[in-house]
C-alpha cells in the first residue's frame, strides 16, 4: 500500500477516539441534565440513577460505533481497491 494511502487511514483513524469522546461527554452531560430534571428529581434514588445511567450508555454507544463507521465508510474504497490489486477480492463482485 503507498504511503499516501496509509497516511489517509491513520487520519481518518482518528475520528474514532475523537466521536468516542464526543459521545462520552454528551452522555454525560445528558445523564447530569435528566438526573436534575425537576419530573426526575421527585423520584427516589435508586429510580433516578437507572434513568440517567440510560443516557449515559446510549449516547457512549453512539459515539463508540458513530466513529468506527466513519472511518469504514471513508476508507471502504481505498481498501477495496488496493485488495483488487493485491488479488485479494474479485474485481468485479468485490467478495
Amino acid at each position: 500500500m503507498p504511503d499516501h494511502d496509509k497516511a489517509y487511514i491513520k487520519e481518518t483513524l482518528k475520528f474514532v477516539d475523537e466521536y468516542e469522546r464526543k459521545g462520552m461527554f454528551l452522555g454525560v452531560l445528558s445523564g447530569i441534565a435528566v438526573f436534575f430534571f425537576p419530573a426526575v428529581r421527585r423520584l427516589p434514588l435508586y429510580k433516578r440513577l437507572p434513568i440517567s445511567s440510560l443516557f449515559v450508555f446510549f449516547l457512549s454507544n453512539w459515539g463508540y460505533h458513530y466513529g468506527r463507521d466513519l472511518v469504514l465508510i471513508k476508507s471502504r474504497n481505498l481498501i477495496e481497491n488496493w485488495e483488487r490489486d493485491m488479488g485479494l477480492r474479485h474485481f468485479q463482485i468485490s467478495v
